[in-house]
């Protein structure tokens, strides 16, 4: 009898962790030119970093994914992207440079980043965004608001 028992406990303990699958790590925060979900970034080349968190020891970085639409819904469905790193097998995640198609002024950006860790690889990342500031002198139309002539001081 004891042998059936612990034959049950066993196999209940087995279908209850059948199917879950743990997260081994998260990315927290990800974030352009170290911030979250910047507005106004003139910088050139773009940089994309993020810190991985875990719940157990010796979890590291061992590739990364990024992925950039000027839509939500392009990202979301993973078409028209401006950029897709594609897998790419390196343990940094500070600092990676945007190498896409060329950012355009005043556009918002949407993108997401996924690892792969020493011990399984972690979900995409909420999708974060960003958007560019006037890149070019052309882009500002505005015009000198004054007086024509000179002020008499006098008065």
């Amino acid at each position: 009898m004891k042998q059936i028992t612990a034959f049950l406990f066993i196999l209940l303990l087995f279908a209850c962790t059948e199917g879950k699958q743990e997260k081994v790590a998260i990315i927290t925060p990800p974030r352009v030119e170290m911030l979250t979900n910047p507005t106004g970034i003139d910088q050139e080349p773009l940089r994309f970093m993020w810190q991985l968190k875990a719940d157990v020891n010796d979890v590291y970085q061992t590739a990364y994914q990024i992925m950039v639409a000027t839509n939500h819904k392009n990202l979301e469905k993973e078409k028209d992207l401006v950029w897709n790193s594609g897998k790419v097998s390196s343990d940094n995640s500070i600092y990676i440079p945007y190498e896409g198609k060329p950012l355009e002024s005043r556009q918002t950006y949407y993108w997401k980043v996924k690892v792969w860790t020493n011990k399984g690889e972690t979900p995409w990342t909420v999708p974060n965004h960003f958007t560019m500031a006037f890149m070019d002198s052309s882009d500002w139309q505005a015009k000198w608001i004054g007086l024509a002539g000179k002020m008499d001081r006098t008065g």
